[in-house]
């Protein structure tokens, strides 16, 4: 028989009881206020870092999950932010078409040139912003 110790916290046993393997996981050892410390986010009840792979309880990706929700977030972003920059762009188009009549016709000829790509830039922006 081998005696053995093990010092400090969050070691992982593995025995044989039987013939049959075992693993004892350990509850790793967290700081208090440690900003990298957070609930797991599939709700297993237990604590995990932010930055691990796969939860230490319930052995579910921790690190992807939160990837795949800054994705989300960042694609929802960029949706508001292209329908807003669409409507503005459709918006000032159509204040050049309804203004250009009045203006003098040195101007009004050259923002006529910008009134209908403008327009259509805007109308390709919203349908990017409903598309994605």
């Amino acid at each position: 028989m081998v005696n053995q110790k093990i010092d400090g916290d969050n070691n992982t046993q593995i025995g044989e009881v039987h013939g049959s393997l075992f693993i004892d996981k350990r509850r790793p050892h967290f700081l208090p206020n440690d900003p990298n410390v957070i609930d797991c986010p599939h709700n297993c009840g237990q604590q995990t870092w932010f930055t691990s792979e796969k939860c230490w309880n319930c052995d579910r990706s921790v690190k992807q999950h939160l990837l795949d929700l800054a994705w989300q977030k960042q694609r929802e972003q960029f949706k508001n932010k292209a329908f807003d920059g669409g409507v503005t762009a459709v918006g000032i188009s159509i204040g050049i078409y309804i203004v250009s009549p009045y203006l003098p016709e040195s101007i009004s000829a050259f923002t006529s040139l910008f009134s209908l790509p403008l327009f259509m830039f805007g109308i390709v922006r919203i349908g990017q912003s409903i598309r994605a």
